[in-house]
């Protein structure tokens, strides 16, 4: 027998912690968990950090022929021109549009003025030594010398094309490692070269890619124009990921430990069945149009079910027994964390047909930028299931199994073969004691259950502890009296 600390005592239903956050707000709430960041959309870009940038050098750097310099002195400190950034190898080109280059006497900085949606550029070089005479002749002389102080990206505005130009732009950048800026009458000016990006802007950058293509293919389905707020909230890339899912699949799985559904009569409710008496299955339809950004999209009927559901609040069998007949809220704990969506007028359509429009938007994307960019719109923007989800689901399965509450699952832990969450499960005493009974493995990306140790087999190990942990209470309650008794003789003589 072992002695085990900080255990992970089984939660009832009424402790269950909800995760994640709100979705489908009308009829029903279903808390779906998503990553919780939020995504400014600022067009001064205050949330895109500056590229790691630095001047290219040699044949793939600026080194002007003198009269072309001599052609770019000016008696002003600035210069306009048309121009256009080019990435190397890659599938787009943006268009030529103005530039304005500011020069100091220890540096410059050079601006585009956006078109069509394209991301705005701002480019700043510093010198450690003034530039002197002719600001605009020796920069370009000394460029090579020069450094890169900052080098900005950002969305020019915020419709939806928008941010899937910026995106494109910025994960373009980042794979070729260089860019240049030509200038249509005198060539190319100078070229930079790019540092590698931080692994957690990358992912950031990636979702935000992945969250503006579901977007651009919802605009489309539905024939709108969103207008993008200066943030998106958690659970409107909640509604976001749902919809894309709804149209694209007809029926899906959400994760979420609770699910509230409103507006509901006392006659529709039978106390004596599941899941209002013990844990069993709810349905319920909750409506044909979804608010988005201030659209609201006429989806069809929504049907959202539950197959591990627990009634969460007690005040609905007390409300129903006083004979109320008012709709009430009605809130269930869902112990498998599963949520099943149904669109009605897209699951009954065959999923070839689905799939059609979803594959005719990615030819258009794909003509245009990478299959990494375009294969994101298929990704699903709910997070893989984290250990304490892994444990709540863990701790779920026990309840509807109906294990007694000496069953505890355990920390969760990465199984390296599968990649998947093993949950050990022990059996545990007041004592703190207790020892393994068997384990349950759980789909990292879904969380589903998708193997664990039989149950028969969990209650026979259990058994053997359960022996073996009477035995030892038993040789130690007989120490004890043996320790008794010689201590009463001792007294006694």
């Amino acid at each position: 027998m072992s002695a085990l600390y900080d255990l992970k005592k089984p939660v009832s239903s009424a402790s269950r912690q909800p995760t994640g956050f709100l979705l489908w707000s009308g009829l029903c709430r279903i808390i779906t968990d998503v990553s919780t960041e939020t995504f400014p959309i600022d067009p001064r870009g205050h949330e895109n950090p500056p590229l790691i940038a630095n001047v290219l050098s040699g044949s793939n750097g600026s080194s002007l022929p003198e009269h072309i310099i001599t052609q770019l002195e000016v008696a002003e400190a600035r210069l306009e021109f048309s121009g256009r950034l080019v990435i190397p190898d890659q599938p787009f080109n943006i268009p030529e549009q103005d530039f304005i280059a500011t020069f100091s006497d220890f540096g410059a900085t050079f601006e585009n003025k956006p078109v069509e949606l394209w991301p705005r550029i701002f480019i700043e070089f510093s010198s450690d030594e003034p530039l002197g005479g002719s600001q605009v002749k020796e920069f370009f002389k000394r460029l090579t010398d020069l450094k890169v102080k900052s080098f900005l990206v950002q969305p020019s505005s915020n419709p939806v094309d928008a941010e899937i130009l910026y995106t494109r732009v910025m994960y373009c950048l980042h794979k070729s490692g260089e860019c240049y800026l030509i200038a249509t009458n005198f060539g190319r000016l100078f070229g930079i070269g790019l540092g590698p990006i931080l692994r957690a802007e990358e992912q950031q950058l990636l979702y935000r890619a992945k969250l503006y293509r579901k977007l651009k293919f919802i605009q489309n389905v539905f024939r709108v124009q969103f207008t993008i707020p200066q943030s998106i909230s958690a659970d409107e890339v909640s509604t976001i990921d749902s919809i894309f899912r709804g149209i694209t699949e007809g029926e899906f799985i959400t994760r979420s430990s609770e699910g509230t559904f409103t507006d509901i009569t006392p006659s529709e409710i039978d106390l004596t069945q599941p899941p209002f008496d013990g844990i069993g299955r709810f349905s319920r339809k909750i409506g044909n149009k979804v608010s988005l950004f201030g659209k609201n999209l006429d989806v069809g009927p929504i049907t959202v079910s539950l197959q591990k559901a627990e009634l969460a609040d007690p005040n609905v069998v007390r409300q129903i027994r006083s004979g109320s007949t008012q709709p009430i809220d009605v809130r269930f704990a869902v112990l498998d964390n599963q949520v099943i969506h149904r669109f009605e007028s897209y699951a009954r359509q065959p999923r070839k047909r689905l799939l059609q429009r979803l594959n005719r938007f990615k030819q258009q994307l794909a003509r245009e930028e990478p299959p990494e960019l375009v294969n994101l719109v298929t990704e699903s923007l709910q997070r893989d299931v984290s250990s304490e989800e892994a444990l709540q689901i863990a701790m779920g399965w026990t309840q509807y199994n109906e294990l007694p509450d000496r069953y505890c699952p355990q920390e969760p832990e990465i199984d390296s073969a599968t990649g998947h969450w093993r949950v050990p499960v022990w059996l545990v005493y007041t004592s703190g004691e207790g020892g393994p009974v068997g384990e349950i493995i759980i789909d990292k990306k879904t969380g589903v259950i998708i193997n664990h140790t039989p149950i028969e087999e969990m209650r026979s190990r259990a058994l053997s502890l359960s022996n073996e942990y009477d035995e030892e209470v038993l040789a130690t309650a007989r120490k004890f009296m043996d320790r008794h008794d010689k201590l009463l003789r001792r007294l006694a003589e």
